[in-house]
């Protein structure tokens, strides 16, 4: 009885030992996050402690969980392997730690398992990593090598295969379970001292899959019937597939294309190009950032009040190309079911024998776009290789080329299109304006008054940039005698927000309007009867239905959008971002609402009384009515979403 007393304790004691080796890297970090913090006469000290407790309780879980499984394959494995496995699990959750850490004392954000899938493309990040400060990361890293040699010394030395017992594992049982309770009962789920993404995420594991069941036949007829579309519908097992065979009402603008005439399309991303730093659509900064896009502006259809309907590059492909909204989770359909079987532009246009192509100076494996795009209708995908084999000796940041190798470029390969008698279908995504905004060495920028020191600095100057190879862009097009053969539609996937709401310079963070406002123009040289502003909320899913209507063309489609060449009553944009406190927002006339499905709060503004969203009003009517569209035709697409209902999959 002495003896097997004895083992008992060694045993938990080896276990408590590992495990509290398993939390030094994550205990420090938190302490180094509360004196970073300070506890203030504002937050009692007791919110720090209870916060501690149950981050450390998750930290110490996770390593439970870990050693767990190694010890239940010990048999099996024998020592040296078993502790060899212990090492490496070791060595993954406490780089991922010092990783969640950096972002966190970055950005504000924390690290999900949604980001996991950029790590199997990491180069593009290089630039913005040395901005985080390498010094953080060579200091975690000599203390994760220090301490995962003491893991595997430790291990080696106590745990031997007589000594190993399943069923005492199950006295670490309940602590897990304790962990689990504590972390369900305490809202915001925010912050850095609660919430080990670890584990955090093996919990949202078992809920972010459960089936959903809603009659999305009734909930589309009330929430997502297009206003001013003709169609049909075609399947009820595909609630949103359809088949369009025209547009009425009245005409907002006008645009020439004549039936049978087949011009090149050109669906041109800006990176990052926000509404709230454009001279035309209200931009504060002297003088304007944005000189070749307001002279451009005033050549075409300007949208000012158009809506990114996510909040990353992958969802904004999503809903302009295929009409739909983004899925509200963290996981991405770009990059996570790249095969999900879509209908969109680039397939409609290639049934119409058009040649399609994809154009980005940046990496296509980032996100997987070497997958994505070619399963769903691109001919050609054309990434950062693409063009450094023609300029191999281009300036480039660890994320691609600068914005003007892609747009001449671009124009070549439209051009010997155009010769060959082929029309052509081109989405395209420029790079320079991404964190951590490096523009090309020589290229001059004036003096917007902003302190250097600033962010916003560096921002505007690649900001400036690419304003600059847009107007470039344009000039290629007219000097090519292309311009009066295409039709160029000119957007942003995001915007990126510069501090304007609580210090804030993530763009996952929230949803204010330097979240989510984005530009919209639309050039055609010789084809536009008359240069328009359009005041009418749009948002990205609806440029589907729009290049429908200009260029006449019918088509089987899934787009939830409406046309903006034509009037519609109660048109509205909705929003999502899955991260930090999964908001929603929608925008109606001239109301904005936001809600936060994590915390369950809301704030609704008056856009045009307080553009810059500082005095949230109580209207519970307006609010109610908007929150119930805005949850109802959340729960729509999360039904498709979740049962892969769009349309069926191609006949190979």
């Amino acid at each position: 009885m002495q003896n097997l007393r004895k083992n008992w304790v060694k045993f938990i004691y080896n276990i408590l030992f590992l495990s509290g080796i398993f939390v030094i890297l994550p205990v420090i970090l938190r302490i180094i996050t509360v004196v970073r913090t300070g506890i203030t006469d504002n937050t009692p000290q007791l919110f720090f402690i209870v916060n501690f407790i149950v981050g450390f309780m998750q930290d110490i879980s996770i390593a439970f969980l870990a050693i767990i499984i190694v010890l239940s394959m010990h048999k099996l494995l024998g020592k040296y392997a078993a502790a060899a496995l212990l090492l490496l699990f070791f060595s993954i959750i406490n780089l991922f730690y010092l990783f969640d850490f950096l972002l966190y004392l970055n950005s504000g954000i924390r690290m999900n398992y949604s980001f996991l899938s950029f790590f199997l493309s990491p180069m593009p990040f290089y630039d913005s990593a040395k901005e985080m400060g390498l010094y953080w990361l060579i200091t975690g890293g000599v203390l994760i090598c220090c301490s995962a040699l003491l893991v595997f010394i430790f291990y080696v030395r106590c745990f031997k295969a007589k000594t190993v017992d399943f069923l005492k594992l199950m006295f670490f049982i309940p602590v897990i379970i304790l962990a689990v309770i504590y972390t369900n009962g305490l809202k915001p789920k925010t912050g850095y001292l609660i919430n080990n993404f670890l584990f955090k995420g093996i919990l949202e594991s078992f809920s972010d899959d459960k089936k959903s069941k809603v009659d999305a036949e009734k909930l589309i007829s009330k929430y997502l019937t297009p206003k001013n579309e003709r169609y049909r519908k075609l399947d009820k097992s595909y609630p949103l597939l359809k088949y369009t065979y025209g547009f009425k009402g009245k005409k907002l603008f006008n645009i020439k294309c004549d039936k049978d005439e087949t011009p090149h399309i050109i669906i041109l991303f800006l990176e990052s190009f926000r509404a709230a730093d454009i001279g035309v659509l209200g931009a504060e900064s002297t003088p304007s950032p944005s000189p070749d896009f307001d002279s451009l502006s005033k050549e075409g259809i300007l949208f000012t009040n158009f809506y990114a309907n996510g909040i990353q590059t992958t969802r904004a492909v999503i809903a302009t190309l295929f009409g739909i909204y983004p899925r509200f989770t963290k996981r991405a359909i770009q990059s996570q079911e790249y095969d999900i079987p879509l209908i969109g532009l680039p397939q409609i246009f290639r049934s119409k024998g058009y040649i399609t192509g994809y154009f980005h100076n940046g990496s296509l494996f980032f996100e997987r776009k070497d997958l994505f795009f070619p399963r769903h209708g691109f001919d050609e995908v054309h990434g950062k290789d693409y063009f450094l084999k023609r300029h191999p000796h281009a300036e480039k940041t660890s994320w691609g080329l600068h914005d003007k190798y892609l747009m001449e470029d671009m124009v070549k390969w439209l051009k010997n299109q155009d010769i060959k008698g082929r029309k052509a279908f081109i989405t395209a995504f420029t790079i320079t304006n991404h964190h951590p905004w490096k523009k090309p060495v020589n290229f001059k920028v004036p003096d917007f008054g902003v302190d250097e020191n600033d962010e916003y600095y560096s921002f505007l100057q690649t900001f400036h940039y690419t304003d600059y190879a847009l107007g470039y862009f344009m000039d290629l097009l007219r000097k090519n005698n292309l311009s009066k053969k295409t039709i160029v539609f000119i957007l942003s996937d995001t915007p990126n927000p510069m501090g304007e709401h609580k210090n804030n310079y993530m763009l996952i963070r929230y949803l204010y309007e330097e979240n989510c406002r984005i530009p919209f123009l639309i050039l055609a040289d010789g084809r536009i009867e008359e240069p328009k502003k359009i005041e009418a909320v749009g948002s990205q899913v609806d440029i589907l239905p729009t290049i429908l209507d200009i260029c006449n063309i019918s088509s089987v489609n899934h787009s939830i959008g409406t046309a903006l060449t034509r009037k519609a009553e109660r048109r509205f944009a909705i929003m999502n971002s899955p991260f930090y406190l999964k908001h929603l927002a929608i925008r109606q006339k001239q109301y904005k609402y936001i809600y936060s499905c994590l915390t369950g709060k809301s704030k609704i503004f008056n856009l045009e009384s307080d553009p810059n969203e500082r005095h949230p009003l109580k209207l519970p009517f307006i609010s109610g009515r908007l929150k119930n569209r805005l949850f109802n035709t959340q729960a729509i697409m999360d039904y498709i979403y979740r049962n892969n209902a769009f349309t069926p999959e191609p006949k190979k």
